[in-house]
């Protein structure tokens, strides 16, 4: 009866928590049975589960229930997360996670989130303890984990004043537990193997704590752990691996984005010491790696090599691939370790500056202990000698082999391609970096040649370019994991930055080819979210008090702080507001003066952007057939989509089209509702000028990726611009250029999907002013998620192709 009962609230409270009346007698009654030892154990989850709902969305009523009452109802639910039963356990800490943000403003429950925190972290803590006889599977036991650890960050996420004091609690069970006696015991193994993928979890957790609030505090607590890590006999050489390289990580952000002359002398003090403590970390994980790697255990460490190169740890990741890169016996995958190893070997290179003579240091000890960095064994001399001296030609010498380096990777990748679909994602990384630093070489060039002022405005908006090309980049690959987009996110930000920055001249001094709102926009929207005190200097240097319309459709990259980029943003947004200032009611000659300033500035801004390590993306370890659309399109006289389309001259083109999206995987985190097309046609892509032999090339060879990079960068903000801005009023729309290269047109489609994810419309497409020829219709697509988040969706297939012509058919 009461299981009937419980079913009964539940289907009707699915409708909304108002159409039942609540009441302190309903919930008292709900509390019996939750805490009743006869009741069976699903009956008991079921009335954990309509409790939960009742007190989520019907707390601000229950006046009925005095704080007494509500106090007994929070000791049942405290007694039932230690419930033997684990999905009732996990309901418990739910329902509790959720009263803590309601009611920690009433004086009388102030310390619940603290207690929660504390319930879960002892939850936790069981789950390490050596239980031989539990009966639980591994899997089961790791599950619990990870929930309990998501469930902890989300209290982070809500009270981050407690995230020191959760941090050392969490320190203080797991020293607890590396220091008990477990050699002998009879489930060590099983202990062992649970207790290691535990660890790694918690370690994520760890991570997320200290991006949060990088402390220094928080720096040594974690060094305290990772010494008691790795003294422990029962642990593995990865999971101490990934404990050091949590370290770096703290590290690294300390060292970068900062310029040493603007670093007070005790803080220069500190900041060597960091370094060192740097070196001696990238040591112990190159020893730990190099154990693995006598052992055999090369799946863990290419997981070790995977987390290295996410990490910006470039040492240990170039040491790593380069020395299993002749461990398999596939062509595919040797090739792709080289590709790999020669990668990280050139970002190394650029790490060794930041470490300055600790750079030097460090490769001497790799050879005490011997210890070989594959490739190049020489960067130590190199580095002392250009660290020093940021203007010299040695250290533009050294970028230069780094973005050549990088470049010869993806050369590499591009050697096994089965299709030009392949290790797309990884070639277009690879080149988009490389294109980067090379842009970063010629204006360290440009800035100490006497002519700067003339090529400042081609590489400012060549950053420019790329920062859109980044900005594509996170939204082509729909199914890419959140940390991943967050990563390619601030790179598309340290672009913008730099378009910004190299811009001062030029806005200083009033350029008409260089405005305000090209630079100064692009970066805005990224940080919108992010920084609100620099986005509000940006937006005084607009002259805006809110942000103009097209802020609103945004992307799902906007809410991480990348410290070490925002620092470095926040410092150059102020300068240049201290100059712009200054330039104000100038006469010629100040100007000149504030001129040289701005350049100076770059300068500083060049030197602190370098000194922030690269990341790589963890989608980049995943080699995958990339997600896109095909568009196959139709006309009267056309049975097959690939054949050509016939149009009399001074007529439109009417076309009948189908958009099919391909290689969308099962699990797709997000929900698609609309599709959107550009179709794109110019007199310049007049095939029928081509001779024989390229025309039929042409034809036969288009498939994947038929145009260049830039024409998608061009068409996708075209498609964005007419997404975010018109898509709500019409179905279609079409519009005629006139470009350098002659007359264009761009036709924008709605489409609507169906259970095949496909989509059918129809346009028209005005090319009655072309004149007769062969012609290709390039075109992009893209979709929306149901979070109302825009998508990119990359063209599988070539362009439909029509010929105008007096006589058709014929």
């Amino acid at each position: 009866m009461q299981a009937t009962v419980l079913k009964c609230l539940q289907f009707i409270l699915a409708g909304g928590v108002c159409r039942i009346p609540i009441s302190a007698n309903l919930l008292k009654r709900l509390v019996i049975m939750i805490d009743e030892p006869k009741i069976s154990s699903p009956v008991q989850c079921r009335a954990l589960r309509i409790l939960h709902k009742i007190l989520l969305y019907g707390l601000p009523n229950l006046s009925g229930m005095d704080m007494l009452e509500f106090g007994k109802l929070l000791t049942v639910i405290e007694t039932a997360t230690q419930s033997p039963i684990t999905s009732k356990r996990i309901l418990a800490v739910q329902i509790l996670v959720d009263l803590s943000g309601k009611v920690n403003e009433v004086s009388e429950f102030s310390g619940l989130p603290q207690r929660v925190s504390s319930t879960i972290i002892d939850l936790f803590t069981m789950l390490l303890q050596p239980l031989p006889d539990s009966g639980r599977l591994e899997s089961e036991v790791k599950e619990e984990g990870q929930h309990l650890l998501k469930i902890l960050l989300l209290m982070v996420e809500k009270h981050p004043n407690l995230t020191v004091w959760m941090l050392e609690k969490t320190f203080s069970s797991i020293e607890y537990l590396l220091n008990k006696q477990i050699v002998g015991f009879e489930g060590e193994e099983w202990f062992s193997s649970v207790t290691m993928k535990l660890l790694v979890f918690l370690h994520k957790f760890v991570r997320a704590c200290i991006e949060k609030r990088n402390e220094a505090a928080l720096s040594n607590q974690v060094k305290v752990l990772i010494e008691h890590i790795q003294e422990s006999s029962f642990i593995n050489y990865y999971t101490r691996t990934v404990y050091s390289l949590l370290l770096h990580s703290c590290f690294i952000s300390c060292l970068s984005g900062n310029d040493d002359k603007d670093i007070p002398s005790r803080d220069k003090d500190v900041g060597k010491s960091f370094k060192k403590c740097l070196v001696d970390q990238e040591i112990i994980a190159l020893e730990l790696a190099k154990k693995m790697l006598e052992e055999k255990e090369y799946w863990f460490v290419w997981k070790a090599g995977k987390y290295a190169a996410t990490c910006g740890s470039w040492f240990m990741a170039a040491f790593i691939f380069g020395e299993i890169t002749n461990k398999f016996q596939s062509k595919v995958c040797s090739w792709w370790l080289k590709s790999l190893a020669e990668f990280a070997h050139s970002e190394w290179r650029l790490q060794l500056i930041l470490l300055e003579k600790h750079g030097s240091g460090l490769t001497n000890l790799l050879k005490m202990k011997n210890i070989t960095i594959p490739l190049r064994d020489d960067l130590g001399e190199i580095s002392e000698e250009i660290a020093s001296n940021f203007h010299s030609a040695s250290y533009t010498e050294e970028l230069v082999a780094a973005y050549s380096g990088i470049r010869s990777s993806g050369e590499k990748l591009a050697e096994i391609l089965i299709s030009n679909q392949d290790f797309f994602f990884q070639r277009w990384f690879l080149n988009l970096r490389s294109q980067v630093l090379e842009t970063v070489v010629d204006l360290l060039r440009i800035l100490n040649s006497d002519s700067a002022m003339y090529f400042l405005t081609k590489r400012s908006f060549q950053l420019k370019r790329l920062a859109q090309e980044y900005d594509l980049l996170a939204t082509s690959f729909i199914d890419m994991d959140y940390k991943s987009s967050r990563t390619v996110t601030f790179l598309a930000i340290s672009c913008s930055l730099l378009a910004f920055s190299t811009g001062f001249p030029l806005l200083i001094n009033g350029s008409q080819v260089c405005s305000n709102s090209m630079l100064i926009q692009p970066l805005l929207r990224q940080l919108w979210n992010i920084d609100h005190e620099t986005c509000s200097d940006l937006m005084l240097l607009l002259g805006l008090s809110e942000p103009e319309s097209c802020f609103h459709l945004q992307s799902r990259n906007q809410t991480f702080e990348a410290r070490e980029i925002i620092k470095v943003c926040s410092y150059a947004v102020k300068r240049y507001v201290g100059l712009k200032k200054k330039s104000e009611g100038e006469n010629k000659k100040n100007l000149g003066q504030l001129t040289n300033e701005s350049l100076q500035l770059i300068f500083d801004i060049l030197k602190r952007w370098l000194s922030i390590p690269s990341r790589v993306p963890n989608y980049f370890f995943y080699p995958r057939h990339c997600v896109g659309s095909e568009l196959f399109a139709f006309n009267n006289d056309t049975r097959k989509p690939d054949a050509t389309m016939m149009v009399l001259p001074g007529c439109q083109l009417s076309l009948s089209l189908c958009l099919q999206m391909k290689n969308i995987p099962s699990e797709l985190p997000v929900k698609i509702t609309k599709l959107y097309c550009i179709l794109h046609s110019s007199t310049s892509f007049d095939m029928s000028k081509l001779n024989g032999e390229s025309k039929e090339k042409s034809q036969s060879q288009l498939r994947f990726q038929d145009w260049t990079i830039d024409e998608m960068v061009d068409l996708n903000e075209k498609l964005h611009h007419y997404v975010s801005e018109t898509a709500e009023n019409t179905k279609h729309r079409r519009k005629r250029d006139d470009d350098n290269n002659g007359l264009s047109i761009n036709s924008f489609v709605c489409f609507e999907l169906n259970e095949r994810r496909q989509g059918f419309s129809t346009c028209l497409l005005d090319v009655s002013a072309f004149p007769m020829g062969c012609y290709r219709i390039k075109w992009h697509s893209c979709c929306i998620d149901n979070h109302g988040s825009y998508w990119s969706l990359l063209p599988l297939n070539s362009g439909p192709v029509f010929t105008i012509h007096k006589c058709i058919g014929k």
